[in-house]
């Protein structure tokens, strides 16, 4: 859930803009207002902002936007149930408002529209209300499980116009998105990279069997996954160590073999994230695939970070297969 904090208009504005039936516009929740017309409405909040002179632009307008994903929750009682209760926890007491909400855009959203002046006469303070708006939203996002968005800078990047290399990054790049999003564990994310038709690599170092990167190919491009914002250290932390889930029944001197059967003195070898799968379900019949390591090249190599990554800097661990 976004909450945002619009721009001062008068009650007559907002009237017609919120209670507007082109956007397929309902009042899903009132509070001491007249709702019979955008008249009505805009006059029940005026009487009552001329109680107290001195509040300038008591007119205040937040709208709440929610995740598409979560639209098939979003029924009016289940919205204004969210909406009363950040208006609450906002500070906007014994006052007057109403929550209209629109139909006009892919994703669920409402717009609260209250009064500065409350029923008493009294001002009610908007100060850091911005900065308590996101903390608001923040918390009703977790409380109710709803969607919490990844920002990514890629978002506003319009695919219809990219062209050659960068036309097939992006596309990648969604995928695997699309893939991660929809995996709890590395046999879940193979299966869903393999429904879109991509093959993830792993580059394991040959003497170590330390796991130095992975990348993605989408026929002959093979991209690394710092490019694509999936490096292992990433994918670690969502699914943990590829080894110890896909091979913790392989034993050492079976895996120690599949690394040793490549046909390069390369110091790393790529592994196939299929062939690790195959290792783990016939151990002692697997055909392990491995191919040599990928030199500099940070679009084809195995070392995602190594440019990047500091001299001294001891974030990044490795996994090394062990039992």
């Amino acid at each position: 859930m976004i909450a945002k904090i619009n721009p001062n208009r008068t009650f007559a504005v907002l009237a017609e803009y919120t209670n507007n039936k082109e956007k397929d516009a309902r009042v899903i929740a009132y509070q001491d207002v007249c709702i019979v017309n955008n008249q009505a409405i805009a006059d029940s909040f005026e009487a009552q902002a001329a109680a107290n002179k001195r509040v300038r632009n008591p007119c205040k307008h937040i709208s709440l936007s929610f995740s598409p994903e979560d639209a098939t929750r979003m029924a009016d009682d289940f919205m204004a149930k969210i909406a009363k209760e950040y208006i609450e926890r906002m500070g906007i007491r014994n006052t007057q408002y109403i929550v209209v909400r629109h139909n006009d855009k892919d994703h669920p959203h409402c717009h609260i529209v209250y009064n500065r002046v409350d029923n008493d006469g009294k001002s009610i303070s908007d100060s850091n209300n911005y900065r308590r708006s996101q903390k608001i939203a923040y918390a009703l996002t977790v409380k109710y499980g709803l969607h919490i968005a990844k920002k990514s800078k890629d978002q506003n990047v319009k695919r219809y116009r990219l062209k050659g290399k960068d036309k097939t990054k992006y596309r990648i790049k969604d995928k695997v998105r699309e893939a991660r999003a929809e995996s709890k564990n590395w046999r879940d994310f193979r299966r869903e990279l393999d429904k879109r038709g991509i093959k993830m690599n792993i580059y394991v170092n040959k003497a170590s069997h330390l796991v130095r990167g992975v990348s993605f190919a989408e026929g002959i491009r093979h991209l690394t996954g710092s490019k694509l914002n999936a490096n292992y250290p990433l994918l670690s932390a969502d699914f943990g160590d590829v080894f110890q889930e896909l091979c913790h029944d392989v034993p050492q001197e079976t895996f120690n073999a599949a690394v040793a059967v490549a046909e390069t003195t390369a110091e790393v070898v790529c592994i196939g994230l299929d062939a690790i799968v195959e290792l783990a379900l016939q151990p002692h019949q697997a055909n392990v695939s491995v191919g040599g390591g990928g030199g500099t090249s940070n679009s084809y190599g195995w070392n995602d970070n190594d440019k990047k990554r500091k001299k001294n800097d001891n974030s990044y661990k490795p996994f090394k297969f062990g039992r």
